[in-house]
Formats: structure tokens, C-alpha cells, sequence
């Protein structure tokens, strides 16, 4: 038997659903424990996280038995994660129920655990206070698919830091790839996606004061996410899944990417500059012809492209290819005729140009994320200010901070590309 499979036996067996998986002279398995399809797929999500992130790393980030999480309202749900807001963290290191191993891992990280438990909750001086952080966990138990995603976004969000990605903070105490790990996160008050439908309500609006500088508003939640990618793309991560539900706002309005679940390392490359990845990534109102095309190699100018959709979306404020409800005409008339959104009502008109160049169908013929920021600040500076002006007060004129009495549960969308309504 080869290493490799030695190795993948190994971690196998460490579940508490334990099995025997030994190779036979005739070269078949035998499950004894689990069924052999159960056994199938656990092997293959963690081959799939094994090929993704290289070889196991620790995590170095507190970390809490689920037991010690006190969990408040449903924030979303999706097709395997829910989101549930933490009222409060009760530390219970030396009770019975957790294993000696566990409390020492608990002891460990003493410091960074006591720093979340007394910063849960975030007090205005004004109503009840609101937490600052949410819970990240499987819907159902066995959706080892759905283990394997959680693990891929915390091997991504514990080693980037920026001010506009979502900011991890805690993971399950124990071997990351059981069906109980979770993810505590810092939690967000509202999605991009219902920002947009609040944007259309306020143009709609010929009353509303703030209608001057909304356009400028848009720009800067615009050229903020494209600094978040363009950090990403300088650390070589494609992200391969820009839309309005992976993005959303904190409570001080900043805009931030929380879903890194498709996000993939880009490692040795073609000639070209390409990467061999996986086809049919995403979502498709947003996806990058070559992302669709099988066996097509692509790098991170895919994500230049699906954020020109986007960013279409955040200035029209109309849904991209709204009337495109069937995939053989998306496909027929997007990716193969080169069909785009309506530049007509793009303003600024320098915006237009930038538009055509970013969702361009040659991937080279786009510009980077670097230059598409460098063109968004300068046409936020001549919105806000004219020719002249400070980039840094017209993004701080448009913070704003949420009122959750108005917004009640406002994290409509989770990370696994899933839309439902809050539960309130």
C-alpha cells in the first residue's frame, strides 16, 4: 500500500464513527463500521481538502467546545450551513464532559478566549447590546462535503488579514475534519444584496437628502471589495465566487467578502500563466466565460470579470441579465454571441469604459484588480470632490452605523451560495 493511502487509513480512523479500511490481496475494501459509500465520501472530502490546502497546518486561533457557546437567533441558513448569532461564552474547561485532551487545548489559547468572552457583546449605550460574533456550523450530520468547505474557509481566512474580508476568530475544539467543527466569525448586519434593494428604495426617493451622494457611496463599497481582491490575487487566491450574497456590511458599515468557500491557491501554472481549476465554479449570472468552458485553464482574471458584473449591479442597481432566466440562452447569448449588461445607463461615462475593458471575453485583454481600483478611487474623488479631494473623507462621509431595531436579522444569504429569508 502506497503512503499516501497509509496516511489517509490513519486519519480515517481517528473518527469516533470508527472503521476498518484495509486492502485486500485483491485490491478491494472492506467497511466494517460505516457503510462503504459513507466511507467513500469522507475519503474523498479529505483527499479534496488534502489537495487544496497541502499538508495539515495548526490552526492558531482560540478554541471552544460548542458546549460553551451560548447561541442566540438564526442569522441564515443554506443548503448544508446555518449562522446563529453568540450571546454570550461560558467557559467550562474543567467540566466532566470535556476530555482531558480537549481541556488542555482549551488551556492553551486561555488568553485569546478570554479576550472573545469579554468582548461578546457590543453595548451602544442605547437598547439592549448586540454580539459581535456568529457561529458558522453543518445543517445536517454526515455532509462530509460540507465538513470539507468549512475547513477550506478557515484554512483561508486564519492567514489573510484585510479590513474588508470577514475576520475568523475561533474554530471547534479538536481534529478539524469531524462533523461537529464550526467556525466563529464576526457578525454582519446586513448583505450587499439588501444594501442594493435600500440604495433603489432611496433613488426612488425624490425627497431623500442623501440621494446626492449615493452614487459616491456605491463607489467606495465598490472600490473596497475590489481592494479585497486585489489583496487576495497579491496572495495568489482566486476567489471564483463574486455576487452580492457573499458580501455584506458591519455594524460600522464597512463592506466585507464573507464567503471564501471556492476560493483556490493558485500553484504551479501553465505557460500561459493559467491555472488547471476546476470548471463550472460559481454562479453563473456572474461567471467568467472561461470559468464555465470545460477544460479551459484560467487565473484570477476571472474574478476581474465577475466583479464588472458586480459593479455594473452596484451603479445600475438593476439585476445583471435580469431577463435571463434560462441557461441554454445565458449561455448561447453570454458566452458564446458576448452578450453584456447595458452600458447606456452606466454613469459616470468613464466608468463605461472601464466596464468593457474588465468583462472583456479574453482574459488578458482585462486589466488587473490593481488598475480597476486605481480607477475606481479617481472616479469617486471627482464625484465627491471634483478634481481635487481626499479619497480617505469621502470614504469615512459614508460610514454609517446600523440600527439593528431597523434591521432585525439582516444576514439573509450564507457563504454556500444558498438564499433564504432571516428567521426572525
Amino acid at each position: 500500500m502506497s503512503r499516501r493511502s497509509i496516511e489517509l487509513d490513519d486519519r480515517l480512523s481517528n473518527d469516533q464513527k470508527t472503521f476498518t479500511l484495509r486492502r485486500t490481496r485483491r485490491g478491494s475494501h472492506e467497511a466494517v463500521t460505516l457503510s462503504k459509500r459513507k466511507v467513500w465520501n469522507k475519503a474523498m472530502a479529505i483527499e479534496r481538502v488534502r489537495q487544496i490546502i497541502g499538508t495539515d497546518t495548526p490552526l492558531d486561533l482560540a478554541t471552544f467546545d460548542k458546549k460553551e457557546l451560548l447561541l442566540g437567533r438564526v442569522l441564515g441558513r443554506g443548503s448544508f450551513s446555518v449562522v446563529e448569532e453568540i450571546t454570550s461564552i461560558c467557559f467550562l474547561a474543567n467540566s466532566s464532559s470535556i476530555t482531558s485532551q480537549h481541556r488542555e487545548e482549551l488551556r492553551l489559547k486561555e488568553e485569546e478566549r478570554n479576550f472573545l468572552a469579554q468582548h461578546c457583546l457590543r453595548s451602544s449605550g442605547i437598547g439592549r447590546p448586540s454580539p459581535r460574533y456568529a457561529l458558522k456550523r453543518l445543517q445536517t450530520n454526515g455532509d462530509w462535503n460540507g465538513v470539507a468547505d468549512l475547513v477550506i474557509e478557515s484554512h483561508f481566512l486564519r492567514r489573510l488579514q484585510h479590513p474588508n474580508l470577514i475576520k475568523i476568530r475561533a474554530v471547534s475544539v479538536g481534529d478539524a475534519f469531524h462533523l461537529g467543527f464550526f467556525l466563529v466569525l464576526d457578525r454582519l448586519y446586513c448583505t450587499l444584496q439588501t444594501k442594493l434593494r435600500q440604495w433603489k428604495r432611496d433613488e426612488r426617493n425624490l425627497w431623500n437628502c442623501r440621494r446626492s451622494s449615493n452614487m459616491g457611496e456605491r463607489l467606495i463599497a465598490a472600490y473596497h471589495l475590489g481592494s479585497a481582491l486585489q489583496y487576495l490575487h497579491e496572495q495568489r487566491i482566486c476567489h471564483r465566487d463574486i455576487k452580492p450574497e457573499n458580501c455584506g456590511f458591519d455594524i460600522r458599515g464597512d463592506i466585507k467578502i464573507f464567503d471564501l468557500g471556492l476560493a483556490r491557491e493558485m500553484r504551479n501554472s501553465n505557460a500561459d500563466g493559467t491555472y488547471n481549476l476546476s470548471h463550472m465554479t460559481g454562479t453563473l449570472r456572474f461567471m467568467a466565460p472561461e470559468v464555465f468552458q470545460e477544460g479551459k485553464s484560467y487565473n484570477e482574471l476571472c474574478d476581474v470579470y465577475s466583479f464588472a458584473i458586480l459593479l455594473w449591479q452596484m451603479i445600475v442597481l438593476e439585476q445583471p441579465f435580469r431577463h435571463m432566466n434560462d441557461e441554454q440562452t445565458f449561455v448561447k447569448i453570454v458566452f458564446e454571441k458576448h452578450g453584456r449588461p447595458e452600458l447606456a445607463k452606466v454613469h459616470p461615462p468613464r466608468c463605461q469604459a472601464l466596464l468593457k475593458k474588465a468583462w472583456h471575453a479574453i482574459p488578458n485583454e482585462r486589466p488587473s484588480m490593481s488598475e480597476v481600483c486605481s480607477d475606481l478611487r479617481r472616479m469617486t474623488m471627482e464625484i465627491e470632490f471634483g478634481e481635487s479631494g481626499d479619497f480617505e473623507t469621502a470614504s469615512r462621509r459614508s460610514t454609517f452605523i446600523y440600527d439593528e431595531t431597523e434591521n432585525g436579522n439582516i444576514m439573509e444569504n450564507l457563504s454556500d451560495g444558498s438564499s433564504k429569508k432571516s428567521v426572525k
